[in-house]
């Protein structure tokens, strides 16, 4: 029998092809395809093979990196391998749980869809045998579109620049000179939402460090780095220059020239080889190739790497900042600054922030021990929370100095209080005529891995006695959905959930519960309306503002864990179900042990939505206790005294010496 491996292209062009296999088997990201194909994912595998083959993952992107290691691909995608952005990991996983599949004789599939042409050839040079491989024409001919789409977008990259050079110099705002004194850099993000209506501008990342450094005689200025606009990036330049914040705008600095060298740069960049390389016996110099030369080339990656020909611009006209503040995340534009400030400010301190959490599972935020040794790393990190020094040293981050700052941009987790009062009212999901402790959960449902110990350790010993049947006291049931920003986990999320208005239970039951459902601002909305349509979603509100106004009325939170909202809601006290989605990397930002385990099906999410539901007073209390101490680990408060941790020593600790580079003559184009 003749099986198939194609791509998700093929495959949406060609329904027959995969209406004709018995089993078939998707290995992409791209949920709403899959849907359409009618197609499964890895399912538990995924997540089973991704735990297992981290640390082989974590050692082979360090030996990358340490091979190619030059300007300009430490500000590519490939050498951060955040997993959102990169899918080098994705697919290392994809290609060791089909070997585990095909070596376990169980159920082999006939039909394999990948997102990736490289996946999808390396599996076919595998698999061998009865196995063909089909492309579509598109994905045949990738390499030579990639190369034409680098020339496209350099041309709109040089176009829009040198317009951009041309028009801010007609802008009155301040600039930065050799006389400003005092001078602290805070590079952060800006979105539409950081200028409200009254053209107050607040700061993405830094909340109110700006004012503060002012306080202290310090001269603040924004660099900033723009997303998801809701206007042009020459409107929103004008209307920041028009404000009282001092802001450096990269094209009031460089020259066309400039811009043309970045080009350059990566243009040579993008033709590095990779080849040798690899992963568990698979050669993936095809995977590696294929993502460089994808991720590697786009307005906004050439932009924020710019900041190297900007610090080279400010350093040469004598601007020495006492130090520059970035918000960290071990992305690759923090590789760039962190180099350029090394050669260009030798008296500047880099510092990063932590403005938000660390994620156990995204492996950008994670150092091997050989890498933190040549990674580019800034000399200094403030920590939003005291968890976070312990963290930073078991991700391997461990050669700058730790500092405990406070929290400035979550700041309403350490304003607001929590909910503890227990809920008296009967009803819940499937079965409510009797709240249930945690204990009852674990001891009864075999699926309960993991919750012995913790703060439900001494739970005593009673059982479940639950009936059916609703109490005449019924109040309607809140179930908050926050979505997350990355769309294929609000989809998934969103198809999961649909399974109970379709054919869970009788209608008279889901009418006891609602979802309010929270988007993230960047998302659809009218995409998400009308996938709701498709999934046949019913008794659903939308909600919108901020999570902590979507918290005060709902009894229990679904989502993600792939979100800092996950430790907003836990710091609340509120119990919520996390979701382990099929084909999606597991984040994490919770680093001890929470009492509710993740749902990993339909079926699980089921039985965790009606244990959520039906929780005893006392664990409503313990999971409050719980919340309370998330809020003091990982949120510290604002106070005077963790402020003047963003002072900063006068001195770097320890002189650093210009980066070495394959070729030095690159780091002067």
């Amino acid at each position: 029998m003749t099986k198939f491996i194609v791509t998700t292209d093929f495959a949406l062009n060609n329904s027959s092809t995969v209406g004709s296999a018995s089993r078939s088997l998707y290995l992409g990201e791209n949920f709403l395809a899959a849907e359409k194909l009618g197609i499964s994912g890895l399912g538990p595998l995924f997540h089973k093979t991704s735990e297992e083959i981290a640390y082989e993952f974590l050692e082979f992107s360090s030996e990358l990196n340490r091979k190619n290691q030059s300007l300009t691909y430490w500000g590519t995608p490939l050498a951060s391998r955040n997993t959102f952005s990169n899918p080098l990991f994705f697919n290392l996983v994809s290609l060791v749980s089909v070997r585990r599949i095909i070596e376990s004789k169980k159920i082999v599939p006939d039909l394999i869809v990948c997102d990736s042409p490289a996946l999808a050839k390396i599996l076919r040079q595998f698999l061998g045998g009865d196995w063909r491989l089909k492309l579509s024409l598109r994905d045949t001919f990738l390499p030579g579109i990639n190369f034409l789409k680098t020339r496209i977008k350099a041309i709109r990259f040089l176009l829009r620049s040198t317009a951009l050079c041309l028009f801010t110099q007609t802008l009155k705002n301040q600039r930065i000179s050799e006389a400003s004194k005092n001078i602290f850099i805070l590079r952060t993000w800006v979105t539409g939402s950081c200028i409200d209506s009254n053209g107050n501008y607040k700061n993405r990342n830094f909340g109110g460090l700006g004012q503060y450094l002012e306080s202290k005689g310090k001269d603040p200025w924004v660099l900033p780095m723009f997303f998801d606009l809701p206007r042009s990036i020459f409107s929103q330049i004008k209307m920041m220059s028009q404000l009282s914040q001092k802001f450096i705008f990269h094209e009031q600095y460089l020259k066309p020239s400039d811009y043309l060298g970045i080009v350059r740069r990566h243009f040579k960049e993008w033709n590095r080889s990779f080849k040798g390389y690899f992963f568990e016996g698979f050669d993936v110099s095809a995977i590696l190739i294929e993502i460089h030369q994808t991720k590697s080339f786009y307005s906004q990656l050439l932009d924020l790497n710019s900041v190297w020909d900007l610090l080279r611009v400010l350093g040469g006209q004598g601007i020495e900042p006492e130090a520059l503040y970035y918000p960290i995340e071990m992305n690759f534009m923090e590789n760039t600054l962190n180099l350029a400030c090394k050669a260009f400010l030798p008296k500047t301190i880099a510092a990063g922030f932590q403005h938000t959490v660390w994620f156990k599972g995204q492996w950008g935020m994670f150092l091997s021990g050989s890498e933190s040794k040549f990674h580019p790393q800034p000399d200094e990190i403030i920590c939003s929370g005291k968890e976070y020094r312990r963290i930073f040293k078991e991700a391997g981050i461990t050669k700058p100095t730790l500092r405990l700052g406070c929290n400035l941009r979550f700041t309403d987790v350490n304003q607001s209080g929590h909910d503890v009062r227990p809920s008296q009212e009967k009803g819940g999901l499937f079965d409510d005529s009797k709240s249930t402790s945690a204990n009852d959960f674990r001891s009864t449902h075999p699926l309960a891995n993991g919750l012995t110990g913790g703060i439900f350790s001494n739970f005593p010993n009673s059982t479940s006695n639950n009936s059916q049947g609703h109490g005449s006291s019924y109040k309607m049931k809140n179930i908050l959905v926050l979505l997350h920003q990355y769309e294929q986990l609000s989809f998934q999320t969103l198809h999961w959930l649909s399974h109970f208005s379709r054919n869970g239970k009788p209608a008279t039951t889901v009418e006891k519960f609602r979802y309010i459902l929270k988007p993230h601002p960047s998302l659809n909305l009218d995409q998400l309306k009308g996938l709701c349509q498709k999934f046949g979603f019913k008794n659903c509100e939308w909600a919108m503002g901020n999570v902590h106004d979507a918290l005060k009325n709902c009894d229990v939170v679904v989502m993600s864990a792939a979100s800092v909202s996950y430790l907003e809601v836990l710091a609340e006290g509120k119990p919520i179900i996390s979701l382990k989605l099929d084909n999606v990397v597991q984040f994490d930002p919770l680093f001890e042990k929470y009492p509710i385990r993740p749902a990993e099906s339909v079926d699980d999410l089921k039985t965790l939505l009606n244990f959520a539901l039906n929780l005893s007073s006392s664990t409503r209390h313990e999971l409050a206790e719980f919340g309370k101490s998330i809020k003091e680990k990982y949120f510290e408060p604002v106070s005077g005294e963790r402020m003047k941790e963003f002072l900063l020593p006068p001195e770097k600790p320890n002189p650093r010496r210009t980066p070495h580079f394959e070729s030095q003559s690159e780091a002067n184009l």
